[in-house]
């Protein structure tokens, strides 16, 4: 099941995530039963503000992937997310080249959306 920081950042609770994440003890790490960082969760959904939160807080690893090796920026790319995607870069800390288990990239899943902002970014 998901934990409350999961739920709070799917759902875009930005005061909720900031509380959860000041309590001793939680886990900025936290995956669900797939694999999929609280990261991931709010870049596929387009939180920006939980995004920037998350990355703002010490020890979160902006490259963080899920079972598929599918990373936060493959899926800002696929939701066509040109802010977090834009965020997730300049952290320097995140390789737009890697490839998920089944071969995609953060430039083919931009491409497969015909999201020419953010092919430009990854290219």
């Amino acid at each position: 099941g998901k934990t409350p920081l999961l739920k709070a950042a799917a759902g875009n609770h930005q005061e909720t995530v900031m509380l959860l994440l000041a309590t001793e003890g939680v886990d900025p790490h936290l995956r669900d039963s797939h694999g999929v960082s609280i990261l991931s969760l709010a870049a596929k959904h387009g939180h920006e503000e939980v995004v920037r939160i998350l990355l703002a807080t010490q020890g979160v690893h902006p490259d963080l992937r899920d079972l598929y090796n599918v990373s936060p920026l493959a899926e800002a790319a696929r939701a066509g997310e040109v802010k977090i995607v834009t965020m997730l870069l300049n952290t320097g800390r995140v390789d737009p080249n890697t490839s998920s288990s089944t071969g995609e990239t953060p430039l083919s899943r931009a491409a497969e959306r015909g999201d020419a902002s953010i092919v430009k970014l990854l290219i």
